[in-house]
Order: C-alpha cells, then sequence, then structure tokens
C-alpha cells in the first residue's frame, strides 16, 4: 500500500489507520489525517516497532524452540511448513543461506531415520554444499515419499477424512 504512487498519500493515511490498533493506533493517533502527516505517521511507526534484529532473533528462537516432528507424516509436513515460515522471516531480515546454525536447527526439527538417511543421500549425491533452501527442498522431498509409503496399506494414514 505504501509503494502504491496512485494513491495519494490522505488515503493511504487513512486505510492505515483503520488497521491499527492498540499501542500501534495510539501511536500515531496524535497526527492529523493529511498529506503530511502520512510519512510521519509511517516514519513514527517504522521507528517503534520496525527493528529487524529483534524479529530476526525472535524468529531465530522460534525456530530453536519449535518441538522436533514426531513419526507421522502429516506432522512432518506441518513442522517443514512452519520451518520454511521462520526461515523466511530470517532470510527477509539478513539471515545467510549458508548459516551452519540455522541448517544445525532445522536438521533436529527432523529426526526420523528414515527421513535423516534420504535426505542425507540426497545431500551427499548433490556435487554443490547444500545451504538453507537446498536442505528445505531436500526435506520437502522426503517428506512427500514418506507420505507416500506412510499412506501404503501396511502403513495407513495417521489422520482420518470421516
Amino acid at each position: 500500500m505504501n509503494a502504491n504512487s496512485v494513491l495519494p498519500p490522505i488515503v493511504k493515511f487513512h486505510h492505515l489507520t483503520s488497521l491499527l490498533k492498540g499501542e500501534a493506533s495510539a501511536a500515531v493517533a496524535g497526527y492529523d489525517h493529511t498529506a503530511e502527516n502520512y510519512e510521519n505517521a509511517v516514519r513514527t511507526l517504522r521507528e517503534t516497532y520496525y527493528r529487524p534484529q529483534l524479529i530476526r532473533a525472535q524468529s531465530s528462537t522460534r525456530l530453536q524452540q519449535m518441538k522436533p516432528a514426531n513419526t507421522s507424516a502429516l506432522h512432518q509436513r506441518t513442522t517443514l511448513a512452519q520451518t520454511k515460515s521462520l526461515w523466511l522471516q530470517l532470510q527477509k531480515h539478513g539471515d545467510h543461506e549458508d548459516n551452519i546454525f540455522v541448517m544445525r536447527f532445522i536438521r533436529h526439527k527432523f529426526l526420523q531415520r528414515t527421513l535423516v538417511e534420504h535426505v542425507g543421500n540426497l545431500e551427499t549425491a548433490d556435487l554443490v554444499p547444500w545451504m538453507v533452501p537446498q536442505l528445505l527442498d531436500g526435506l520437502d522431498r522426503a517428506i512427500q515419499m514418506f507420505e507416500v509409503i506412510a499412506d501404503t496399506p501396511d502403513h495407513p494414514p495417521a489422520y482420518s477424512r470421516h
């Protein structure tokens, strides 16, 4: 919305204030709704709430504290989705794809032996060392294989569609 050059600042300001709640709303409540004050309000909100290092640290902590996936394919898929969303936040706020600590945290979320072995085989077959995106893709492929195995008659799915 802020980058939309077609909308006048006053419209952006009204839209912005309609979305704000609590402390964020109070932070800009003193500004009159004018085109000139729109940039002041945005700057106030950024100075108050936009702290990339804090957001990055919080996302890293959430990744570390996330419980490892259990043996069900569905739980592994859910854990991977949570991991990917946290990685996107970390990356957006300056984390690098070759961060070995993030890779270690991610690997610890998927301790199931067959999953780790499959990802290890994929990684070993690759000539280039993996970074976080390749690890996430490898986990996705391994979980897809596990989902196929888990849905066979010998391994009924962990969830019911009834």
